[in-house]
């Protein structure tokens, strides 16, 4: 029970601490940090985003572009064509082909107008994509420049509270020193799941889950050489004379 004793002591002594880091951490300042860390993630994700859809968008545009060029090319040899038309007499001309000509010479136009109209509106697109991704680079390098101030200012902060912190920091460090290595390495086990790994056992109830125990569990611990656990939630039963 001595050892149960320096155990309870020093779990007390161990969640002061994590209470005290906690406040002297969670400071207006590193809200702030904080706050700008994610904008700036988040605006760096974005601008990754954007990044791929302009690429796409451009892929689009030269698509269309190679496309275009082919139709201009398909219409000036169907202007060659109508050339040649004129210079004919009329008995030498084909009107079923020259037809043909001239309702390919407006699908060509058509095309290419509507190739132009596709181009003209992607362009536009990108422009102002580019120009969000100027806006929101902007709103980054003031965000990255106010971080480093606020860093810089935190890191003062931690710098004025250091002493105290290492101090109670070696208090506990002394503690954990007189208890036994086997209990502290099964209390370090617990405190990966448990704020608090050990527990009242009081009236064969467990503090940390207020579940009842079996009947007879607090005899059990008090006369037991090693140190029981809660079967509920595994912490380290422990009993306050």
């Amino acid at each position: 029970m001595e050892n149960l004793d320096l155990l309870w002591e020093y779990q007390a002594m161990q969640l002061d601490l994590e209470k005290y880091e906690r406040n002297v951490k969670d400071t207006p300042t590193r809200r702030k940090l904080v706050k700008l860390q994610r904008f700036l993630q988040q605006g760096q994700k974005m601008l990754a985003d954007m990044e791929k859809a302009a690429k796409i968008k451009q892929d689009k545009v030269n698509e269309i572009e190679k496309k275009n060029k082919a139709y201009m090319e398909d219409l000036e040899d169907l202007e060659k064509d109508f050339g040649y038309y004129s210079e004919c007499d009329a008995e030498e001309l084909d009107e079923k082909e020259i037809l043909q000509a001239v309702k390919e010479a407006e699908r060509l136009g058509d095309n290419i107008a509507s190739m132009r109209k596709m181009l003209a509106q992607i362009k536009q697109e990108i422009e102002a994509s580019d120009n969000k991704v100027r806006e929101d680079l902007n709103k980054m390098r003031s965000a990255k420049a106010e971080y480093e101030e606020l860093y810089a200012e935190y890191q003062k902060e931690m710098e004025a509270v250091s002493g105290e912190l290492e101090r109670r920091k070696a208090v506990v460090d002394e503690a954990a020193k007189k208890l036994p290595k086997e209990m502290l390495a099964e209390y370090n086990r617990i405190k990966g799941f448990r704020t608090d790994p050990v527990a009242i056992l009081s009236n064969n109830l467990c503090g940390g889950c207020n579940i009842q125990l079996p009947s007879g569990m607090t005899a059990i611990v008090k006369n037991s050489d090693r140190f029981i656990e809660c079967e509920n939630c595994g912490r380290i039963l422990y009993i306050k004379d």
